[in-house]
This record gives structure tokens, C-alpha cells and sequence, in this order.
């Protein structure tokens, strides 16, 4: 092997080291273009895929939270515009979730797309569901209600006991009069009209306190139970009027004509009152909020939750395909330099000791001739 490359003329070497370093130069330059490609393939996907579809279904879910405590604060507030303002707000956050929805499709793959199918069917099932609430907590009967109780009722509520409390004390009195007198007929008398105002003073106190009970309700079919109790209380009170009506005296007359004005009143807007409390449109709302609405943004979140951690595992193994692809090429890199210096150097020793070899031969040479 050495005796043929020392046959090889000194010129020839010296190209084929030169040829061998542009090969190598040449090998590596196409290797690493090629790893590079592929590193910046495997980086892009990360970017544009991995990382963006973590980015939109992150957000997504953002969008939801906010959604949700949008319809919580539309549940618990009792004016009509900012219930306004917060459904608004709810149409703004569904077109922006549809949006991202759109975007997150199209670098979804075909299992992900499977899922935010599912998705937007049980995100469209939640805004049907958010729709019916909005409705029914915009129709706000259970706080007309406690308002008109408040600012209607409760001060007629207040004059219709200050009333027959008055006749009641009247009566009293009297009967204080008639144990003096020692009077049975009168005593009899007046102690039966004492019982009925006591009756009704007790039947007026407790229709307001059914009354309150009813607002209060956050039961339907407790609802009606008290609205049942209210109607049955009537007509025994309207049916002790009439019986006093008939027996009043003189002194006691004034509270009780005023009373019954104010009962008379009072029965209209007690009406009004149980319809719209019948209604019961915010516990409703509440209700359906707490019922379906929840069990489908629950569902629409774990589906987005799910679509999240299979992105993260994503971003993962396209990080590992990056660093093993990344390794691959440096050692293949390393090799290819290595190989070429290690045969460059060999023929450069080899073209060294052919030179030397010459140059001795020539100086032999010339001291023989000398």
C-alpha cells in the first residue's frame, strides 16, 4: 500500500487533499443544510402547532370563566340594564370562542377535530341553555316582586295593623269598663269583638310574614305552598270585616273604615305581588344555571382542559424529535470532520515524507557529484 502511494506523483497528492477538504467542506455543508431544514421544520411545528393550538385552547377556557361569571353576575343583579350589559358581554365572548374554535380547526389533527366537534355541539347546548336563563332572569319577577312587597306593601302592611291594633286597644278598654260595671251582656259583648280583632290583627301579621316567606323562597313548590297559605288567609280576614263591620262602635269606627280601605288595597297589590313571585322567573334562572347550564360549560371546559394536555404532550415529543434530531446531526457532523481531518492529515504526512524523502535524494545527489 505505502510502495503504490509513493508511486503517486507529489502533484497528484496535494490535489487529493484539496479534493478530500472540498468534499468534506462539501458533506458537511449538505448535512447540515439538510439537519437545519429539518430542526426548522420540527421548530415550526412547535411555533405554528403545538404551541398556537395550546395558545387558543388556553384561551378558549379563559373565555368560558368569563363567561361564566358573567351569567353568575347577571343571576344576582336586579337591574334590568346592567343584565343588559352583562349579556352583551356573554354575545361578545361566544363569537370570540367560535372564533377561536375556527382557528383552532384548522391546525387541529383529525382526533382533535373529533373533539372540538363535540365541543361546539355542547358549547352551542350551554348558550341554548344560557338563553332560556337570560330570558327568565330578565323577566326579574322574583325582585319586582320583593320590590313592590317593599315599597307598596309593606307600608300598607304597617298602616293596616297600626289600625286594627287601635281598634283592638279600644275594645280592651271597653272590656276593662265592662268588668267594672260588672255588666255580663256588655262583658260578652265586647270580649267576642276583642277576640275577632285579636284574630284578625293575628291573621294581618301572619299574610305579611307569609308574605315575606314567599320572596324569600328559593322553592318552587314551596312557592306555591305559600301563595296556597296567602289566598286561604284571605278570606277569612275579608269574612271578619264584614262580621265587624256590623258591630263597630263609634270610637273604634274611624281605624276600622280605614282599615278595611286599606285591606281592600292591600288584597290588589298582595295579588300582584303572588303572581309575579308564581312566576319565579329568577330561581328558575338560577336553577337552570345550576343544572344543565353547569353540566355543559363543565363538559365544554374538560373537553378544552383535554385539547390542552394532548397539546402540551405534543409540545413535548416535538421538543425531544428537535434534540434528538439536533444530537443526531452534531455527531454526524463531529464524524464527518473528524474522518476528513484524520485523512487529510495522513496524506499530508504522506506528502511531507515524499517531499523529504526527494529533497534528501536531490541533496545525496549533489554532494556525490560535488
Amino acid at each position: 500500500m505505502a510502495n503504490k502511494l509513493s508511486k503517486i506523483s507529489l502533484k497528484v497528492k496535494f490535489f487529493s487533499v484539496v479534493l478530500i477538504f472540498i468534499i468534506i467542506s462539501f458533506l458537511i455543508g449538505i448535512v447540515g443544510v439538510w439537519n437545519l431544514s429539518g430542526m426548522k421544520d420540527q421548530i415550526t411545528k412547535i411555533v405554528n402547532n403545538s404551541a398556537e393550538k395550546i395558545i387558543l385552547a388556553t384561551s378558549i377556557n379563559k373565555d368560558l370563566l368569563l363567561v361564566s361569571r358573567s351569567e353568575k353576575n347577571m343571576l344576582i343583579s336586579e337591574d334590568e340594564s346592567e343584565m343588559g350589559k352583562y349579556a352583551d358581554l356573554i354575545e361578545k365572548l361566544r363569537k370570540k370562542i367560535l372564533e377561536k374554535s375556527k382557528q383552532l380547526s384548522l391546525i387541529a389533527s383529525q382526533d382533535e377535530k373529533k373533539k372540538l366537534s363535540l365541543f361546539n355541539k355542547t358549547f352551542s347546548q350551554f348558550m341554548d341553555t344560557h338563553k332560556a336563563i337570560s330570558d327568565l332572569t330578565r323577566e326579574n319577577t322574583n325582585f319586582k316582586a320583593a320590590h313592590l312587597a317593599a315599597t307598596e306593601a309593606a307600608p300598607l302592611i304597617t298602616k293596616l295593623d297600626s289600625h286594627v291594633e287601635k281598634v283592638l286597644v279600644n275594645y280592651e278598654e271597653e272590656f276593662k269598663e265592662a268588668t267594672q260595671l260588672f255588666d255580663a251582656m256588655y262583658l260578652a259583648e265586647v270580649g267576642e269583638l276583642m277576640k275577632r280583632s285579636a284574630r284578625l290583627l293575628g291573621a294581618i301579621r301572619e299574610i305579611e310574614n307569609t308574605e315575606q316567606a314567599i320572596i324569600l323562597s328559593r322553592n318552587m313548590d314551596k312557592t306555591q305552598l305559600l301563595i296556597s297559605r296567602i289566598n286561604d288567609l284571605k278570606k277569612p280576614i275579608s269574612d271578619e270585616f264584614n262580621a265587624l263591620g256590623s258591630l263597630i262602635n263609634k270610637k273604634s269606627k274611624p281605624d276600622f273604615e280605614a282599615a278595611t280601605g286599606i285591606f281592600n288595597q292591600f288584597t290588589i297589590i298582595s295579588e300582584q305581588i303572588t303572581v309575579l313571585a308564581a312566576q319565579n322567573s329568577n330561581i328558575k334562572a338560577f336553577e337552570l344555571s345550576q343544572t344543565q347550564g353547569k353540566t355543559h360549560l363543565d363538559q365544554a371546559e374538560k373537553i378544552m382542559a383535554d385539547l390542552v394536555n394532548a397539546s402540551q404532550k405534543g409540545l413535548i415529543n416535538d421538543r425531544d424529535i428537535a434534540d434528538k434530531n439536533f444530537s443526531q446531526a452534531r455527531t454526524l457532523l463531529i464524524g464527518i470532520a473528524v474522518a476528513g481531518i484524520l485523512l487529510g492529515t495522513w496524506l499530508a504526512y504522506m506528502i511531507i515524507h515524499q517531499i523529504i524523502l526527494v529533497l534528501g535524494r536531490l541533496i545525496l545527489n549533489v554532494l556525490q557529484t560535488g
